[in-house]
């Protein structure tokens, strides 16, 4: 009896050292950023300093933009997530330093992914790990994306365009959910000016990329929402779950996608500009010389990044414009008015007219800065380096808030309101850039920016000239929208963005 005593003692005693161990293990941990000298945001074990965004209480975006808040003194502040030290930047010239200056310090995307898990992101060039992979992947990507190219895919947006405005005009004075079917837009222009795949999603129920419109890349079902947290905090966790962003579906139907289309155009013998032969063009060159071609998964993955750029963010930036626009009818009125005396149809439509709308231009800008739809950047150290007096070591995460930036009055005075006015052409001039965010910025500023933009105008030129445009009453939330929490990685309008269409 004495010796089962004396064991259970042991163990007791075992456990409650370990326990000490273990605490004063996490109380040194969260005292880490206290001993460089810099502020910090409190941390609680397990969640470190990010518990509302671990149980999806808070977008990731929201969360990082209380922090940027509460430290405004600060030009960067250290935080905790669950256990790593982590680094928030609130000043624009340290911000300049990690996108452009000490870009080679801060060359990979804090959202780490595995290749072997997540193929789609993790050989995209948003995902790609190393400074000299992520160069060729984006060097392959950047002929699609200049101004000529996308001069030249402006008809088939307007083609499309078309479509938009005679689906409103078959449902005027109904209530429409509008990020649906801005999504149904977008998918139709990517899937036309990249891929040369016709498809009619607004009439045909059977169109070719619809399947694809019913479900999102970064959905909000629970393991695709826990991957991408996990992504930017716990990377590890993913690979031990081996949960993915997007599903096998998904990654099986840009497989089959870019393999069908790059079949039919060596079969037919068709040429066209755009992302299907580039893919065509590489992988003859490769076999010519005997380098090695791009897999399916590569495939995919760069099939996949027209669709982020032109689909997932752009249906995301045009619902929320178009909620802005329903919500200011000065706003409204006035975009219309420029727009009726630009021209008289959208068939009378093109490139330079386009972007001769300089109030258009200015919603869209205020629409991005007020709603950017992925609203944070994050860096991950690759290389030391000290800034502000700080030394921050490889394998650190530095992110920029990009949501606490656009709404900060300091850069932009009565930030929750709808202003186009700020970004006239001589306002605009006297900003520093480094406050207005939504695209990124330096060497790993989002490529398809331009694409997305004039994606966005086309559409907006289509329903302002034919449409007004009001709130239904599920939609009445004042003056901003209120973000989906569960949507992690791109913000998404809580319950839909419902808008009645009535002609003008």
């Amino acid at each position: 009896l004495n010796a089962t005593i004396n064991m259970l003692l042991e163990i007791v005693s075992l456990i409650s050292a370990l326990a000490i161990l273990f605490w004063l293990f996490i109380k040194n941990r969260y005292r880490y950023w206290e001993r460089c000298g810099i502020a910090s945001v409190p941390a609680e074990f397990p969640f470190g300093s990010v518990k509302e965004c671990l149980l999806t209480k808070k977008t990731v975006g929201e969360t990082l933009a209380g922090f940027y808040q509460k430290h405004q003194d600060k030009k960067l502040i250290g935080f905790y997530a669950p256990l790593q030290p982590m680094i928030l930047i609130r000043d624009p010239e340290l911000i300049k330093t990690v996108l452009v200056k000490d870009f080679n310090s801060f060359c990979d995307n804090g959202f780490e992914l595995s290749e072997k898990i997540d193929p789609l992101l993790g050989y995209n060039p948003f995902g790609v790990k190393g400074l000299q992979e992520w160069k060729q992947i984006r060097s392959f990507h950047t002929p699609l994306h200049s101004m000529v190219k996308i001069k030249s895919m402006v008809p088939q947006m307007i083609k499309i365009g078309m479509n938009f405005a005679k689906y409103i005009e078959n449902n005027l004075g109904k209530s429409i959910e509008m990020k649906q079917l801005a999504r149904l837009y977008t998918n139709d222009v990517v899937g036309s000016c990249a891929f040369g795949v016709e498809s009619d999603s607004f009439f045909d129920e059977n169109s070719p990329l619809k399947i694809y419109t019913t479900g999102e890349l970064f959905g909000v079902e629970s393991e695709a929402n826990y991957a991408c947290l996990s992504a930017f905090f716990l990377p590890f966790v993913n690979n031990i779950f081996r949960w993915r962003t997007m599903s096998k579906k998904v990654e099986d139907f840009f497989i089959e996608m870019a393999k069908s289309c790059m079949n039919h155009r060596n079969e037919s013998g068709l040429i066209r500009q755009d992302m299907i032969q580039l893919l065509i063009a590489y992988n003859n060159k490769a076999l010519q010389e005997n380098m090695k071609q791009f897999s399916d998964q590569e495939l995919a993955a760069n099939c996949m990044t027209f669709f982020i750029d032109g689909v997932e963010t752009t249906s995301v930036a045009l619902s929320f414009a178009l909620f802005e626009i329903a919500l200011n009818t000065i706003v409204q009125n006035k975009l219309r008015d420029e727009i009726k005396t630009a021209v008289k149809d959208i068939s009378e439509l093109d490139f330079d007219k386009l972007w001769s709308l300089q109030y258009l231009d200015m919603v869209v800008v205020e629409a991005l800065r007020k709603y950017p739809p992925v609203n944070l950047l994050s860096r991950l150290c690759v290389q030391e380096i000290l800034m502000d007096g700080v030394k921050v070591k490889p394998g650190t995460k530095v992110f920029i808030p990009v949501h606490g930036i656009h709404r900060d009055p300091k850069y932009y005075p009565e930030p929750e309101h709808f202003l186009p006015e700020r970004f006239t052409k001589e306002k605009r001039s006297q900003m520093n850039k480094f406050t207005y965010l939504p695209f990124g910025e330096g060497p790993r500023t989002c490529l398809g920016n331009k694409f997305a933009q004039t994606e966005m105008k086309v559409a907006l030129v289509a329903l302002i000239s034919k449409f007004h445009l009001q709130l239904s009453k599920e939609n009445e939330y004042g003056r901003s929208l209120e973000l989906d929490e569960k949507s992690v990685f791109l913000i998404a309008p809580k319950g839909g963005v419902n808008i009645i269409f009535t002609p003008v």
